[in-house]
């Protein structure tokens, strides 16, 4: 399974981020001198040799622009009694059921949208 499959997009990273969640995680999205972004583990991008190689040839360590959570971590940080299910049809959807249902291609998706509509709407504190 690819990584980015496992964690939440890069807009909704952003979102959790703009919202208050603390940015601490194992992934996290980055962005090179050049202005590529690219989504890698944080132990990875904080090693003492960190070097990559890019599209745009070596650079330095790229910054960080916010974190990505994997569906472990966004579990861990919404209430009780939110229900995941992969959807039975064509198209793979996951559906994140708590007050509010949301559907996405990914279950780390749901799941970072519910987080925010509840923080959004008060009810749980990033």
């Amino acid at each position: 399974m690819k990584l980015e499959d496992q964690v939440c997009n890069l807009e909704l990273s952003k979102r959790l981020k703009e919202l208050g969640v603390k940015q601490d995680g194992c992934f996290a999205f980055y962005k090179t001198k050049s202005g590529s972004i690219f989504l890698n583990s944080v132990s990875a991008q904080n090693s003492s040799d960190c070097r990559a190689t890019y599209d745009d040839g070596m650079a330095d360590c790229p910054n960080i622009i916010c974190f990505s959570f994997s569906v472990a971590e966004l579990s861990e940080m919404l209430p009780c009694g939110v229900n995941t299910r992969r959807d039975r049809d064509d198209i793979p959807r996951w559906t994140c059921e708590g007050e509010e249902t949301f559907c996405a291609k990914t279950e780390a998706n749901a799941k970072a949208q519910l987080l925010i509509w509840l923080i959004e709407q008060g009810k749980v504190k990033p």
